[in-house]
């Protein structure tokens, strides 16, 4: 039990609530991914939110932001998935693809922290047995833990000039 949590009983009820729900978004969605019929537009909003949080990262950027939305073009990831052309290259181009945008966009303080992330996504990946509806939970998972690192970075940086 973390020292945190010892401190605080309320707490750990907390995070176990959230790893508990953590895991059944999780496995909801690997069930959804091995299915005849996979939830495609859940799929797709999932894929949208990734590139939106990315996207807001840098807000003022409309150059940025224009070549984010057509390197990860949802209308062309929809019709992949849909026609089940979504294969593994394309996994792989689109994992390094987003820790390569996540690299650029974090401090460069966390650069090493962020590429052991992304070997060990790409080890999960590449270990055998491994399929995408039980590999692209854990992507999302690990991308979305990176980019709040850089959001808890920028807050925390703004909350310098409020002292």
């Amino acid at each position: 039990m973390s020292e945190n949590s010892e401190k605080d009983p309320l707490q750990a009820v907390k995070e176990q609530i959230k790893t508990q729900f953590k895991k059944a978004f999780d496995d909801l969605l690997e069930e959804s991914l091995k299915s005849d019929t996979p939830d495609i537009d859940w799929l797709c909003r999932l894929y949208e939110e990734l590139r939106t949080r990315i996207c807001n990262l840098t807000p003022r950027r409309k150059d940025r932001i224009a070549k984010i939305h057509e390197d990860m073009d949802l209308d062309f990831f929809k019709q992949l998935v849909s026609h089940n052309v979504f294969d593994a290259v394309s996994m792989d181009s689109l994992i390094k693809y987003v820790f390569s945008e996540i690299k650029q966009l974090e401090s460069p303080a966390r650069n090493v922290e962020t590429q052991a992330e992304l070997e060990k996504v790409l080890k999960i990946f590449y270990t055998e047995g491994t399929t995408l509806a039980t590999f692209v939970p854990v992507f999302l998972r690990s991308a979305h833990s990176c980019i709040d690192k850089i959001y808890e970075d920028k807050q925390k940086f703004l909350d310098q000039f409020k002292k």
